[in-house]
């Protein structure tokens, strides 16, 4: 069995908008941007290194 995933690489604001909302709806998470999530590494880091 083969699955093939298209994922749109430019999504207009009103996709985002409608994507999250659907999201949020489903009970998903709505995932971080990668730089937030680099943020929130290097923050959760510096937090365990001052303890």
């Amino acid at each position: 069995m083969s699955v093939f995933v298209d994922v749109p690489r430019k999504l207009t604001p009103r996709q985002k908008e409608l994507l999250k909302e659907f999201a949020e709806i489903s009970g998903d998470e709505v995932s971080k941007g990668f730089m937030d999530k680099i943020k929130e590494f290097i923050h959760h880091n510096q937090k365990k290194q001052a303890n």
